[in-house]
């Protein structure tokens, strides 16, 4: 069984954020919700493939993510991850019997 697992690199993280905000500037949405997702947990997971998230509150965000502590960073973080793992997990056995 392969769960995701969460992406601790507060620097990686930023980065991602930073390069989605990038892509999206002349979007109103987030075309991908998947990019958004992956600054945070890595596959294996299930994701609404229709765009909802606002690239002005991406904007937002990045801002507002930029200018915490590391250690407010971590404790966002682990928010989270918390709120991921609420999440009801939907595992597809690999074998095909």
């Amino acid at each position: 069984m392969i769960y995701p697992f969460n992406i601790d690199n507060i620097e990686v993280i930023t980065k991602r954020l930073e390069q989605l905000v990038q892509k999206s500037l002349l979007e109103e949405l987030v075309q991908n919700n998947c990019s958004f997702i992956e600054c945070f947990i890595t596959a294996p997971y299930r994701y609404k493939k229709t765009p909802i998230i606002p690239v002005e509150n991406m904007i937002v965000f990045i801002d507002w993510w930029k200018n915490l502590s590391d250690e407010y960073k971590t404790i966002v973080l682990n928010n989270l991850w918390e709120r991921f793992d609420t999440i009801k997990r939907i595992v597809k056995d690999d074998l095909p019997f």
